[in-house]
């Protein structure tokens, strides 16, 4: 089976795959030109191979990394008998986040989320924000009232949803809604006391709240807009690679 038919088959196993293949080699006795392998986000090989181990080791990492960004790259490695090119393109459909509200924290959490491979959609009841100079590379930017347009969006399974509306204003509101989709992480920015209100108001009516992270961000330090943004994507990430259960252990 190719490389090419292995990727298609493998498509339907895995939402997001790697495809390597070294366009140039100076050194055919590390890899040759035209060799290729197929990768899943955890930097594993799927199928094919590249180069000898010692080199192969080394790309599999900076190919994990270039996964988590979402954006196509090229690996170079420049040896004492030459240099060594490897593109490293992305297949598969990116995680979608949505910003539920367009203020400072938000703002925060789309300036990193764009170099980490999400699909931003942005969500606010205002206009005259200037949201499309702030959030040039968002996909989407949805304005009107959130009552109207929330049941338009497709929140799916590989979607992460964080909910700060201006002032807080609608957020229990638009939380109840996301709350029934299928999203993997819900985040709200809020204080702990009315954090544990809602948690307990929720689970008191059934509500599965595994998927709820109240407040918002692991505990990093730092109070201001940037500070909670940071800690909040860190969140997200670490739930997208399920890895949070074994960091919170480590930050105990």
């Amino acid at each position: 089976m190719s490389v090419y038919h292995e990727l298609l088959y493998r498509y339907e196993e895995e939402k997001i795959l790697g495809l390597l293949r070294v366009t140039s080699s100076e050194v055919p006795q590390m890899a040759v030109a035209g060799e290729e392998m197929i990768i899943n986000p955890q930097g594993e090989v799927l199928e094919g191979g590249i180069g000898r181990d010692s080199l192969r080791q080394s790309v599999l990492q900076e190919a994990r990394l270039i996964l988590a960004r979402g954006v196509d790259d090229w690996i170079h490695r420049h040896l004492e008998e030459g240099k060594i090119t490897i593109e490293v393109q992305i297949i598969g459909k990116s995680d979608h986040l949505y910003l539920m509200g367009g203020d400072l924290v938000s703002q925060g959490v789309y300036d990193l989320a764009k170099n980490l491979g999400f699909t931003i959609t942005l969500v606010d009841h205002r206009v005259g924000e200037n949201f499309e100079d702030r959030f040039k590379e968002a996909k989407a930017i949805v304005l009107g009232d959130f009552d109207q347009v929330l049941g338009a969006l497709e929140i799916e399974a590989d979607s992460y949803v964080l909910i700060a509306t201006h002032g807080h204003r609608y957020d229990e509101m638009v939380l109840e809604r996301v709350m029934a989709t299928r999203a993997r992480y819900i985040g709200l920015v809020s204080n702990s006391r009315k954090a544990a209100a809602i948690k307990e108001s929720l689970a008191g009516s059934g509500v599965d709240i595994r998927r709820l992270y109240t407040p918002a961000g692991l505990k990093l330090g730092g109070k201001k807009p940037r500070d909670i943004a940071l800690s909040i994507m860190a969140q997200i990430q670490a739930v997208r690679y399920d890895t949070l259960k074994n960091m919170e252990q480590e930050m105990v």
